[in-house]
Order: C-alpha cells, then structure tokens, then sequence
C-alpha cells in the first residue's frame, strides 16, 4: 500500500527518505485534517444552537439564524478541504478516498443547511 500511494512520486523522492515525509499528500492531508476538524467545532456549535432553541436568552429564529451561520460555515470547511487536492499533484487513490469521506459529510451537511435556511423563510 505505500509502495501504491507514493509510486507516482518516485521520480521526484528518488531514495531521499526527508523528499518522502514532504511529498504533497503530507500538507495536504495535514491542512484537510484541520479543515474537517474546524468542520466538526462548527457542527456542534450548530447543536449547542438547536438545544438552546426554545430558552437561552435570545429568540428562536436567531438561533436559527446562528445555526444557519455554523453549518454553512462547516460546508465551506468541507470544500476548502477537498479543493487544496485540485491544486496540488496528489496521489489519486488518496484524493479518491478523501474526497469520498468529505463528499458524505459535506451531503448531510448540505442537507441541514437546506432544512434550516428553508424552515427561517416560513
């Protein structure tokens, strides 16, 4: 498996085990991990939000609002993520493989926000 995901590096590692700990999975995956973990504190903002609904000093709809504003937040989180692969040349198995993961949270993610952006407008 390590052979498969660095191979298409191998020209530029050559036998330099420093090139092969700086190859572009290794930023790039290191800046996604920060991304989803960014990802995650705005979601459950967004849920400190909905379990403060009914109570909490401020009206329904500007928890609402607050909720929308976290999980849009999170959805942007989710893209950065997946767009620094665009821009970088990185192992297409690993991009496959993140962009999968990201695709499923940034679904749900996408879901609450239509959920909460269409529930603001009645």
């Amino acid at each position: 498996m390590c052979y498969n995901s660095l191979s298409s590096y191998s020209s530029t590692i050559k036998a330099d085990p420093i090139k092969l700990c700086t190859t572009p999975e290794v930023p790039v995956l290191k800046d996604c991990v920060e991304e989803m973990k960014d990802t995650v504190d705005e979601l459950k903002q967004a849920m400190a939000e909905l379990k403060n609904l009914y109570g909490g000093g401020i009206s329904k709809e500007e928890h609402l609002k607050n909720m929308k504003t976290w999980v849009s937040a999170a959805l942007t989180d989710d893209t950065t993520c997946t767009d620094e692969f665009e821009e970088e040349e990185v192992n297409e198995e690993t991009k496959k493989k993140v962009e999968k993961a990201v695709s499923e949270l940034s679904k749900t993610t996408s879901n609450t926000l239509a959920l909460i952006t269409n529930y603001l407008r009645f």
